[in-house]
């Protein structure tokens, strides 16, 4: 197996991601077995783009690994979402190849994704593309086990991936952002799992006039959407999970897809059952009844790509 190499990167503090928050990072030259995160680069185009890799320390380069994009909110970095997502802890336990892609697409001054496809911008969709390309020429990937995740902008792409790269990605959950764009035609159905607060002050649960220009939903309405795209046959099952949390199901869809969605009464904008607990007016509250990483990780490996 031959690698592109790159130099560990060195830092003694990454930018704060939400307030008060700083994780230190240290380095090392690339040994899956001392320590599996890796800081890479890619040209897409003739641009240069970078990502971070993770690889359980198990991986024997014999046995294929699913792989899993990890999508930041705008203004935040691949190193502070996986942190806050939580999955590089996962992906040693779960064993499973973690991807999260930096941004540069500008959105109100921060690097964000191009979740509107605007020809004038990054190519985010390339980039994708070009991950996987890249990685599933060096590693042992089970192409049918091919995720996105993302948090608030992070949710935007991932839903955005869906639409447009449906025939390689099994499953996605975007979290606090979940978008079905007007021009969304993904060739077949998708399992979504979404979660979002209804007390969400970034991305309104409910559209209104003074919402984000990039918002173009409400929240029910882009989990309909999915829905109705899966072609799923019933109405949902409804389960009270706690006072707070309701969770709702859509099956029997196209292509044993399926749509969750957990709804949060008193939730903000902030990832559920984050280690990392905002302490933010802007945020809101982080709901601990639920571990929205260990839910999504469960539900993506009951579905592979079919």
């Amino acid at each position: 197996m031959k690698h592109q190499r790159t130099n560990w990167f060195n830092m003694s503090r990454i930018l704060v991601l939400l307030a008060g928050l700083s994780i230190v990072f240290g380095c090392a030259a690339f040994q899956l077995s001392k320590n599996p995160t890796i800081s890479r680069s890619i040209i897409v185009g003739k641009q240069n783009r970078e990502y971070v890799l993770v690889i359980p320390s198990t991986y024997d380069e014999k046995t294929p690994l699913p792989l899993f994009f990890d999508f930041h909110g705008s203004g935040s970095t691949p190193e502070q979402q996986i942190a806050y997502s939580d999955f590089k802890r996962l992906a040693e336990k779960k064993e499973f190849i973690l991807v999260a892609p930096k941004g540069l697409h500008g959105n109100y001054g921060r690097a964000s994704w191009n979740t509107t496809m605007d020809p004038q911008s990054v190519d985010d969709i390339g980039l994708i593309k070009s991950i996987i390309k890249e990685l599933t020429r060096e590693l042992k990937i089970d192409e049918k086990r091919i995720y996105a995740a993302g948090m608030s902008g992070g949710a935007r792409m991932s839903s955005r991936a869906a639409c447009e790269l449906s025939y390689i990605f099994a499953a996605i959950a975007p979290v606090a952002g979940i978008q079905f764009p007007d021009d969304c035609t993904p060739s077949r159905a998708i399992s979504v799992i979404t979660f979002h607060g209804k007390k969400d002050r970034v991305n309104h649960y409910e559209l209104r006039e003074e919402s984000r220009p990039y918002w173009k939903k409400g929240v029910e309405d882009s989990v309909a959407r999915w829905v109705k795209r899966n072609n799923c046959k019933q109405d949902p099952h409804i389960e009270k999970i706690s006072d707070v949390v309701t969770k709702l199901t859509w099956n029997k869809c196209n292509d044993e897809a399926e749509v969750v969605f957990y709804q949060i009464e008193d939730g903000g904008h902030t990832w559920p059952g984050s280690p990392i607990v905002l302490d933010s007016p802007w945020a809101g509250k982080t709901n601990s009844d639920i571990n929205a990483s260990e839910l999504i990780w469960d539900f993506f490996e009951k579905h592979p790509f079919h």
